[in-house]
């Protein structure tokens, strides 16, 4: 299976979907319970949050300018962090495709 699909076991078969660039990597998948979506980070930048019954994304268009290594889910506060090669760490709030924070004064890109 190639690494830019999703997938995820279902009635004993396996179903897969794309949801980042074919030539991505991805860095990270998380399944995330308390929201039911499966996150994933790649080297395309994007991080996607995907529907694991309808076998699609859900939300994507949550874009570093850079490759993104790592996510963080806060579910206190309800807001996914995330950090890559720029020097900042990104916060969201699903489904706004835009970082509602930044927390920057990093002297290096970021990982895990």
């Amino acid at each position: 299976m190639s690494s830019t699909y999703a997938s995820v076991a279902k009635d004993a078969h396996m179903s897969s979907w794309q949801a980042h660039e074919k030539s991505a990597w991805i860095n990270k998948m998380q399944y995330l319970s308390d929201i039911r979506v499966l996150v994933s980070c790649a080297s395309d930048g994007q991080i996607v949050l995907s529907d694991v019954v309808k076998t699609a994304p859900k939300v994507d268009g949550l874009r570093h300018r850079g490759e993104v290594h790592d996510f963080c889910w806060l579910s206190k506060v309800q807001l996914l962090a995330s950090c890559g090669l720029e020097r900042h760490i990104n916060l969201w709030q699903i489904p706004i495709k835009t970082p509602v924070y930044q927390l920057d004064g990093h002297q290096a890109s970021l990982q895990q």
